[in-house]
């Protein structure tokens, strides 16, 4: 015998093992040779059974096994309770995937809630014989005999009752948070499920115009235009605010404007609200991340300062076409001026500089007028903000709440309401563009 364990591979030894706790009962009698000793509760975090085991959950059942089985050497009384997880989005996209559903309105209207429900309890028990077969191969000491199911009435009437006492001593309330969203499944996703599919990709980034509509600036400038650089357009519809640096430097310039530089203007979306496209790379919005610093000043609040500094500022001449074509100005962040002219550098007249605070408390003409027809909270003003960068862009940044951190947090200091022009299903929800 002993000269046979000397030759037996590494999984030979281990199925000796296994079979050696099988045939001895090691488990049983360990459990009861501790039966007296202070309690130690292990119930396990419970694995979904629609899906077959694999490599990845070797590690996690280890550092579980390794754990209590070092408690149980110190004399402890472990329940180790098995469990499985019924509830959540991979139960319901399995079910789904074998009925062919694309949207979760067709569970209701094509299949019904009480046939789709059978249908997940039997699905996410559907590998309960592969995992037990799986952690006694790893060796894992688990009471897989009397295991704990989530949908149990017993464990959700549970977890509500925590949710009660949570409610009775006023920890809960409502809010707004952004967080990622996938249509197809009809959930939040978190930020880790993001980030396992996140990638650097070449899209196209856009420059649009907001007419300044503000009595005092234009009665001093004119017409004038801020242009601000997005990569998401399709949030458009649900901006509510324009955000500056306020220490930065902005120019006010004008320029002819074509095809080739920018687009036809406009002040509504029939009209090219487009100042050229371009490929760029990332998903960059000429923000800081969310971990950078957020602008808490009140500088933003609309004052009487961007007027007086308007007031010192010469007296600019109304623009004028020419025979090249139509003359327009725009502003934007003066270290970002050659790369917002692209060809038509060099060919800009500067009118005027001011510090982004200057700027600040300005009114504009919104793009689209379908999602704000009823709001109650003033918007479409400048406001500061400190996480706007002058690395790409324009300098300025369109604020959507709905759909932004960092749009959120800096709305919420200013009182900027939060429109959502875009539902459940990534689709306009009203509009001009709705299904789309």
């Amino acid at each position: 015998m002993a000269e046979a364990r000397k030759t037996e591979t590494r999984a030979e030894k281990e199925l000796r093992i296994l079979e050696y706790w099988k045939s001895n009962q090691i488990y049983s009698r360990h459990k009861e040779k501790n039966a007296s000793g202070p309690l130690f509760c292990f119930y396990e975090g419970p694995p979904t059974a629609n899906g077959r085991p694999g490599i990845h959950h070797v590690l996690s059942r280890v550092y579980k096994d390794i754990y209590i089985r070092f408690r149980g050497l110190q004399g402890y009384h472990i329940p180790r309770k098995a469990g499985w997880d019924c509830h959540g989005l991979p139960v319901e996209r399995e079910v789904e995937k074998e009925l062919g559903i694309k949207a979760k309105s067709e569970i209701e209207t094509d299949v019904g809630l009480e046939k789709f429900n059978d249908l997940c309890r039997k699905s996410v028990l559907k590998y309960v014989d592969s995992w037990n077969e799986f952690s006694e191969r790893l060796g894992f000491w688990v009471d897989l005999d009397d295991p704990y199911f989530t949908m149990d009435n017993q464990y959700i009437e549970g977890v509500w009752g925590l949710f009660k006492k949570i409610h009775e001593k006023g920890l809960l309330y409502q809010g707004y948070k952004v967080v990622p969203f996938d249509p197809v499944m009809g959930a939040t996703m978190s930020d880790a499920e993001v980030a396992l599919g996140y990638k650097t990709v070449e899209d196209p980034s856009f420059t649009v115009r907001f007419a300044i509509k503000d009595e005092a600036f234009n009665k001093k400038f004119g017409e004038v235009s801020f242009l601000v650089w997005t990569t998401t357009p399709w949030t458009l519809p649900s901006n509510v605010a324009l955000a500056l640096h306020p220490e930065a430097d902005y120019v006010l310039f004008e320029v002819e404007t074509g095809d080739d530089i920018l687009a036809p203007a406009g002040e509504t979306a029939k009209a090219s609200s487009a100042a050229g496209a371009k490929k760029e790379k990332g998903t960059a919005s000429g923000k800081k991340s969310a971990s950078s610093k957020k602008s808490k000043n009140s500088a933003a609040k609309k004052s009487t300062k961007a007027a007086k500094s308007h007031a010192e500022a010469p007296q600019a001449e109304p623009a004028k076409n020419n025979a090249k074509g139509q003359v327009e100005r725009f502003i934007c962040a003066r270290d970002l001026l050659s790369d917002v002219l692209r060809t038509a550098q060099g060919t800009e007249k500067v009118l005027a500089e001011f510090k982004g605070v200057d700027l600040l408390g300005l009114d504009y003409a919104p793009l689209f007028d379908f999602a704000i027809s009823d709001l109650q909270q003033k918007a479409h003003f400048t406001i500061g903000a400190d996480f706007v960068t002058m690395d790409t862009g324009t300098g300025i940044v369109h604020i959507a709440p709905a759909y932004g951190a960092d749009d959120l947090e800096v709305g919420q200091s200013h009182g900027l309401p939060v429109v959502a022009a875009v539902g459940l299903d990534g689709k306009f929800s009203a509009g001009p563009y709705a299904g789309a």
